[in-house]
């Protein structure tokens, strides 16, 4: 069976005719090479990227079943504070969808996470509008 660095000196000095993206089983590259074979791989900031998100959605539904601890980052603003808030920035239907682990009354957070979150329906916008 090759090792990992048996396959790194097998590519190096190859020509990559083709490469592409394919979006199935989280997402790969698939790279084509002169001499014929393929092989594909993930970037470590996919990697990352995907764990990162997983950790995030598990998060998520634990909040939403109320079994995640309440946790206040930015301090408790008074009695009526429940804690961080999660919520999920998404489309449906050609639509944004901004959804929250919980109910929720009011919401307050520091500029720059408003402005992440700005950002992130900014983007979304975008891609539904087709970059435009």
């Amino acid at each position: 069976m090759p090792t990992n660095q048996s396959i790194a000196d097998e590519l190096k000095g190859q020509k990559i005719v083709n490469a592409y993206h394919v979006e199935e089983d989280g997402g790969y590259w698939v790279a084509e090479l002169e001499s014929g074979p393929e092989f594909s791989f993930r970037f470590m900031t996919e990697i990352v990227a995907a764990e990162q998100q997983a950790k995030l959605s598990r998060e998520f539904d634990e909040q939403q079943a109320g079994t995640r601890p309440r946790e206040y980052p930015e301090g408790r603003m008074g009695l009526l504070d429940e804690g961080a808030l999660l919520l999920k920035v998404g489309e449906a239907n050609g639509k944004i969808c901004i959804e929250f682990a919980k109910s929720v009354q009011w919401l307050a957070m520091p500029p720059e996470m408003a402005m992440a979150l700005a950002a992130s329906l900014i983007q979304k916008c975008e891609a539904l509008r087709g970059g435009k």
